[in-house]
């Protein structure tokens, strides 16, 4: 296989993924054709590409493991593109970011549950016929593929023993408690104790950016030079949250910020900026998977560990909200990965749907629903990368 060849069509590929990618959420652009885009490079993922990549990998090189990677994930992508629109459009038209934000600033408990339901509606009615269509697809083309199972391409491709990391996930679970979340009983209380909107005082909004540069500062980055691009200006369209698009790996790296203060807010702006300087840092003589491709759990655990870099205002409150933070999400990401491999397993069986509720009321320590059994999982497994990430960072600590 001329690997030269696919390394500047992939390269074309993730371009302009990332392109549009940036245009759309930082509010420059308001066209979003996911299924077009893949479309449009579907040379990076044809059976032959696709075959052509394993038979490389399985030579030992790794650059071609990665390549194989990229070329698969884009494939399931791209037959999980239509109904993960029509899942996006359910989501726009039922409010779920509305009602998610009006969680977490309701002091009402009462008016919290209200509020849930309608969510949890949204996600029995419109999201999961979608969430559950492309599951099944990606099933399907796994199979088409040649693989028996997802479970065992996944284990191919990354080198990593899923039964073993499953089982690492089990262990953390059994081994840990879940942290207490003071007035948090259920899931509908999650966003507020999340916002955590006590703590605004020590995260004032004006005080994000120059924290974030002396973050920089400490990582021996030049805040001013970082090979990636800060974008805080206001427009409409924006995403409320931080984010990066990677458009060309290291010369053009967009981190994208809204405007806003508070904990959850300079937390989300600092994992994502973990984000952006592992990408910046890249060698541009490096080949293509080499520069773009970073493995998940890498550049999560990178993102997890600037994280550290939140100042936390000298105030015990708040250290104690981070930990707890940190281990209700390694709680949830395990329950998550588990819950995955059932679904990749055995399909959107109905008995999955009462183990996942137990599963992630066993986790979080809360009253958890199963309505977004199928909507709160990624048949790309994640929930691995995570789970992996975590292991990482907390090794590095």
């Amino acid at each position: 296989m001329d690997l030269a060849a696919y390394r500047t069509a992939a390269q074309e590929y993730a371009t302009a993924w990332g392109r549009a990618h940036h245009r759309r959420f930082a509010g420059l652009d308001a066209a979003w054709d996911p299924a077009s885009l893949h479309a449009a490079h579907a040379d990076c993922f044809t059976d032959a590409a696709i075959d052509g990549l394993a038979t490389e990998a399985e030579t030992g090189n790794a650059g071609a493991r990665r390549l194989w990677r990229f070329a698969v994930s884009a494939r399931l992508r791209a037959v999980a593109a239509p109904h993960d629109a029509q899942r996006a459009r359910e989501e726009a038209t039922g409010g779920l970011a509305r009602l998610t934000a009006a969680l977490a600033a309701e002091p009402d408990a009462r008016v919290r549950r209200g509020l849930e339901e309608q969510r949890l509606a949204l996600a029995a009615e419109q999201l999961t016929p979608p969430a559950a269509a492309a599951l099944g697809r990606v099933r399907d083309e796994v199979r088409a593929l040649g693989w028996p199972s997802a479970r065992a391409l996944w284990t191919a491709m990354t080198g990593v023993d899923l039964g073993a990391l499953a089982g690492r996930a089990e262990r953390l679970l059994r081994e840990t408690e879940p942290p207490t979340l003071h007035e948090a009983r259920s899931r509908a209380d999650v966003p507020r104790w999340h916002r955590a909107a006590w703590a605004d005082p020590a995260f004032p909004a004006d005080a994000l950016l120059p924290a974030l540069r002396s973050a920089l500062v400490a990582e021996g980055a030049d805040p001013d030079e970082p090979g990636f691009t800060l974008d805080v200006d206001p427009r409409p369209g924006k995403s409320p949250r931080a984010f990066v698009a990677a458009v060309r790996v290291p010369g053009e790296i967009h981190l994208v910020v809204a405007a806003g203060g508070g904990h959850e807010a300079a937390e989300a702006v600092f994992h994502e900026a973990g984000h952006a300087l592992l990408l910046a840092r890249r060698d541009p003589a490096w080949r293509f998977e080499e520069r773009h491709l970073v493995p998940a759990h890498v550049s999560e655990a990178a993102a997890f560990r600037f994280e550290r870099h939140v100042p936390d205002g000298d105030e015990a409150r708040v250290r104690a909200h981070i930990a707890s933070a940190t281990l209700l999400r390694r709680r949830r990401q395990a329950a998550r990965l588990l819950h995955e491999l059932d679904l990749l397993d055995h399909g959107p069986v109905e008995e999955l749907k009462e183990r996942y509720a137990r599963r992630m009321a066993s986790a979080t320590g809360l009253a958890w629903p199963g309505a977004p059994w199928l909507v709160d999982a990624d048949p790309l497994l994640t929930a691995a990368d995570y789970v992996r990430a975590d292991e990482i960072a907390a090794a590095g600590t």
